[in-house]
């Protein structure tokens, strides 16, 4: 099998059912783990001292995070007679109309994979692909195995039937989103014909209304962290501002509760200036990039204090977002040299 466009450095692909190494890159060489989360998972199997215990797992507990369909897909392809294959997790609609370009429709097989949210991202990716295909004159067929299974999708016309349906399953949802908050608020709700109608409102009109009990900012969350948990000694708060698909603002907040103090990054002329994430290439980790930022620069003695920590942690973080797949590869020097000069705040790799 060939694969086009995996830009990981090592990666192994096993047939379930023998065992046999299907596809192999550098299987050998010794490299971090991808996610933060499996690091954290390793860290407490090495202090657990149980390295060599076999562990079994039942059937049923097998699942891939993220796009659930991924082996099956691979298993479908492995009866074409030698597939190209492209894995599209990048919401960016210009992603997909530069990848569109170099396929050869008539012989291209798209498989979507809805997220568990069914998000916003991963309507568009299917929208933009289903308008480039209708451009080209594609033909879209779907295909059911019940009455039902097309229902709500936004490809086919809707039926007055699905229309009823789906508006008794909203009116349900919207009638248990009522008593949950009711129930929560209690009397402190203030009753008005508008408050569950769709409208928003501002923090002072939430309080005004009994929806929100005081107004706080990043600081004052960060206390009340501290009084539900207090052994905590810091508070990192990630402030991700979401332009677009393409286009995020990229900051952060530590509070230390040693002094009581709240910092911020990055700064530009002592004020809180976030960076300007362009043409991200892939979002994937941008948290475990953080966090292991944060980790790092927190054991670090030069970089320990809590104002260079929470600027080292966001500039590598920040990076990570011009880089396809989950690990971060920006070296210690290129997070500093990002941390210390980009006053503009606009990141070029």
């Amino acid at each position: 099998m060939k694969v086009r466009g995996t830009a990981a450095r090592a990666l192994v692909l096993l047939d379930a059912a023998d065992g046999r190494v299907l596809l192999a890159r550098h299987e050998h060489r010794s490299l971090p783990i991808a996610s933060l989360t499996k690091v954290m998972t390793a860290v407490l199997g090495v202090r657990g001292g149980h390295l060599s215990q076999e562990l079994r797992i039942r059937k049923q507990w097998l699942g891939i995070g993220g796009s659930s369909l991924g082996g099956q897909a691979l298993t479908a392809l492995r009866k074409v007679s030698k597939p190209f294959v492209e894995f599209h997790d990048n919401p960016d609609p210009f992603s997909w109309i530069k990848a569109l370009k170099r396929f050869d429709l008539k012989k291209t097989h798209f498989i979507a994979i809805s997220k568990s949210g069914g998000t916003a991202e991963t309507l568009m990716q299917v929208l933009t692909a289903a308008d480039a295909l209708e451009k080209l004159g594609v033909e879209r067929r779907l295909m059911t195995a019940g009455e039902n299974k097309g229902f709500l999708d936004p490809f086919s016309p809707q039926t007055e039937k699905h229309r009823v349906f789906a508006q008794g399953m909203l009116d349900q949802i919207h009638k248990q989103f009522i008593d949950v908050v009711k129930a929560g608020r209690g009397k402190r709700l203030k009753e008005s014909p508008e408050l569950f109608t769709g409208l928003f409102w501002t923090g002072q009109q939430a309080v005004e209304m009994g929806l929100a009990d005081q107004l706080g900012n990043l600081d004052f969350v960060a206390r009340e962290i501290v009084k539900q948990f207090p052994n905590v000694s810091k508070v990192a708060i990630t402030l991700r501002e979401s332009l677009s698909a393409s286009h995020n603002n990229w900051g952060a907040m530590l509070y230390d509760v040693a002094t009581d103090s709240a910092h911020f990054a990055p700064l530009a002329g002592g004020e809180y200036t976030p960076y300007q994430i362009k043409n991200i290439v892939d979002r994937v980790g941008g948290g475990d990039s953080f966090g292991a930022g944060l980790i790092f620069a927190l054991n670090t003695p030069e970089l320990a204090e809590p104002p260079k920590a929470i600027a080292y942690a966001v500039a590598a973080s920040c990076l990570a977002h011009s880089i396809v797949g989950d690990i971060n590869y920006t070296s210690r020097a290129e997070a500093e040299s990002l941390m210390k000069g980009s006053a503009s705040g606009r990141v070029v790799r």
